[in-house]
């Protein structure tokens, strides 16, 4: 009996240490996670009743994309979560085809060499390049317009996520970046969000703890949140 009731025992203090371990982190990672905001000054913020998320995408092309794939959905959940109606609709495969086609179409025309484009872009620049020199990675409007007229939504979510690992592997440092656009129906670009961190992607808590912040800093920009909430940073 006393043997029984130590393993019982033990088996609570575990419990208890792995449950301690995660609020921990969680509390953690909500502390020192940066979300930064930037509205467009030239458009209003239209009423919002249901949102559209576009997969994010991630970088670089060596970064698992199942973080991606679980960001997306974590994030989908969470704004459902603070009431909002939201659905998942990728760029239309003949509008990405057109917007490639339109892409190839203007290269190589001409000898002349044109202005190198601008390595510092703007918070609503379309130029946004990354260190592996791909091609800008912002929608045109065309695309968005088509998505947006499939699930008739008000607003369009699109983005991408950036993790990078240095040092090794006694000494590893991690830095992640989530870059979020918002845009109107008919392709405006509204505002963006950015998120830092140094938390893996890959890890799903603390994917899904980063969706859940997201969700509520875009909830509260559309002025669409219902409940109270904790604020974690309360000096904000």
């Amino acid at each position: 009996m006393t043997s029984f009731t130590s393993i019982s025992k033990l088996r609570y203090l575990v419990l208890l240490f792995i449950f301690g371990c995660s609020t921990y982190q969680t509390t953690k990672l909500r502390y020192t996670a940066e979300i930064l905001e930037a509205k467009n000054p030239a458009e209003k913020q239209t009423s919002v009743r249901r949102i559209a998320v576009n997969k994010f995408q991630t970088r670089p092309a060596s970064f698992s994309t199942f973080a991606g794939e679980n960001f997306t959905n974590n994030l989908r959940f969470y704004l459902m979560k603070e009431g909002i109606e939201t659905l998942i609709q990728e760029i239309p495969a003949e509008t990405k085809q057109a917007s490639s086609n339109t892409s190839n179409s203007t290269e190589g025309i001409g000898n002349t060499i044109g202005p190198a484009p601008s390595t510092t872009p703007t918070m609503f620049s379309s130029n946004v390049f990354l260190e592996s020199g791909e091609k800008p990675i912002e929608l045109p409007k065309e695309s968005i317009q088509k998505a947006c007229s499939l699930v008739k939504c008000d607003l369009y979510i699109d983005g991408y996520i950036y993790e990078k690992r240095m040092g090794n592997i006694l000494d590893e440092e991690i830095t992640t970046g989530i870059f979020v656009r918002l845009y109107s129906q008919t392709g405006i670009l509204l505002g963006q969000v950015k998120v830092s961190s140094s938390a893996t992607m890959e890890i799903f808590q603390n994917n899904s703890v980063l969706a859940e912040m997201l969700a509520e800093k875009i909830s509260n920009g559309i002025g669409y949140s219902n409940r109270s909430g904790f604020k974690w940073k309360f000096w904000e």
